[in-house]
């Protein structure tokens, strides 16, 4: 059984919180609410038997679809497994909630050429 302790991690809350609320559950890399808080929005398309044939390491999901990947679990899920970073919901790419956000990401290229353009 895996438990997230309600002290590092904004789960079975009542309400949104401000980031950095939990300095307990701050990861390695200083990542703050990598788990609760609100799920995140993905670029993915959702398709319920796309994991059959994506490529094992970071699959991109299909090209397209009629509803994107949420990521992780919010302040409003009560179960353990709900709020792991591996748990995936979809919803309409218009659907909005005071538990849904998102986080910016970049790959390693894109980083990478973003640091070309600022030299120059």
């Amino acid at each position: 059984m895996i438990f997230i302790l309600t002290n590092h991690a904004n789960v079975a809350g009542e309400r949104l919180m401000p980031v950095g609320n939990f300095p307990t559950g701050v990861s390695p890399y200083s990542v703050h609410d990598m788990v609760g808080n609100v799920e995140e929005w993905t670029a993915d398309w959702y398709a319920a038997d796309y994991y059959i044939y994506s490529p094992r390491n970071n699959p991109k999901g299909p090209e397209n679809g009629i509803a994107r990947v949420l990521n992780g679990g919010s302040w409003r899920h009560q179960k353990s497994y709900q709020v792991l970073s591996a748990n995936r919901e979809y919803q309409a790419p218009n659907y909005t909630s005071n538990f849904v956000g998102f986080r910016c990401a970049w790959s390693k290229s894109m980083i990478g050429q973003c640091l070309i353009d600022i030299k120059r």
